[in-house]
């Protein structure tokens, strides 16, 4: 599975309180959302989200791991976006 996503769906989990939610504001299936929550879950060994019928919360352990993921998320959209400007712009000799 995909880890960047699998962090995008924490922390979307962590915004809307819902699995739903996380799914349509990342543009997955709730089932596919399903599968990368269950997918980070198992590789850190850990519970992040407690579930019930109507709400989904974050455990200890999945508040201090989205603590990190955020960062690490905000880390990689400036990196993204720094490549990006520096893309935007022509460079080098134009000979006609």
């Amino acid at each position: 599975m995909d880890r960047w996503t699998e962090m995008e769906v924490l922390v979307q989990i962590a915004e809307t309180g819902t699995l739903s939610g996380a799914a349509d504001a990342l543009g997955l299936s709730s089932s596919s959302a399903s599968r990368y929550l269950v997918s980070l879950e198992d590789r850190r060994g850990a519970s992040l989200v407690m579930r019930n019928t109507r709400r989904l919360q974050l455990t200890e352990a999945g508040r201090a791991y989205l603590a990190r993921v955020r960062t690490t998320l905000a880390q990689l959209a400036d990196a993204d976006a720094a490549v990006g400007a520096d893309m935007a712009e022509p460079r080098g000799v134009l000979r006609v």
